[in-house]
């Protein structure tokens, strides 16, 4: 029985997920729609992606992105890796191409002291 002194609450409101309006990740950031970029790699090949949409942190910096999303990344690199693109999904082509650098990560005691805390050599 309804009482009056009692809010009326609509049923929608009552099954609706909670909307996170600080950072699930740090806690104390405001969260932001946004768009990201992510590299993935499979063996010596490497796969960057624009422009995903996210949420983003202005705190901390982690982005959080959808199911929807998260499939079509899937999509992409399932076919940003084979040899040839059907180009029936998110991905029509490669926008651009680029050359990175390569380095070699020598933690070894001789190659650390060939420079100084700040990255100049001695």
């Amino acid at each position: 029985m309804f009482h009056p002194t009692e809010p009326v609450v609509p049923m929608y409101e009552k099954t609706r997920p909670k909307v996170h309006f600080g950072c699930p990740a740090c806690g104390a950031g405001p969260l932001r729609s946004g768009k990201v970029s992510s590299m993935f790699w499979r063996d010596d090949q490497a796969l960057m992606v624009q422009g995903i949409p996210a949420v983003v942190c202005e705190s901390c910096g982690e982005d959080f992105i959808s199911d929807d999303t998260a499939i079509a990344l899937d999509w992409i690199k399932g076919s940003g890796f084979s040899k040839t693109s059907s180009g029936s999904g998110p991905r029509l082509g490669a926008v651009r191409y680029m050359t990175v650098p390569v380095f070699e990560f020598d933690a070894s005691p001789d190659a650390s002291s060939d420079a100084s805390p700040d990255g100049d050599a001695s």
